[in-house]
């Protein structure tokens, strides 16, 4: 999960699309997939570089009062 701007949450799958490798946090908003170096916008989803050749998928986030719920 993400707060790219105030007040707004994003998520997304944390399987890396080229082969599904578990993607890790980067430098800001960066995720980058230790296996074969993919790397995706925090904030978007989008391939920033590959072998990736397709987003990760986003996970609804919803606020319920005070709490965040992803999913």
């Amino acid at each position: 999960m993400a707060q790219p701007t105030a007040g707004k949450f994003v998520a997304f799958d944390a399987s890396c699309t080229h082969r599904g490798t578990t993607v890790a946090a980067s430098e800001g908003l960066t995720l980058e997939c230790p296996a074969h170096g993919s790397r995706f916008d925090g904030a978007t989803g989008a391939v920033e570089r590959g072998p990736a050749a397709s987003p990760l998928a986003a996970v609804p986030v919803r606020r319920e009062g005070d709490q965040l719920l992803v999913g």
